[in-house]
């Protein structure tokens, strides 16, 4: 079962993931059996071209 990582943030741009008007935009994903929430797909490919070039460490690294 994948890890949920908990945000109301995008993981990549840290963007809020809430809009004005009271809904949740999320683009869900699991990397290396991780749940990362996104507010675009284009996030959610970036964020997984940086992990294949940084390796699968890249998101500690990123909240740190």
């Amino acid at each position: 079962m994948p890890t949920k990582i908990l945000q109301s943030k995008c993981a990549l741009c840290g963007k809020d993931l809430e809009v004005p008007d009271g809904r949740i935009v999320v683009q869900e994903e699991v990397i290396n059996g991780i749940h990362y929430d996104f507010d675009t797909e284009d996030c959610a490919v970036m964020f997984k071209k940086f992990e294949s070039v940084y390796g699968n460490d890249f998101w500690l690294d990123i909240t740190s």
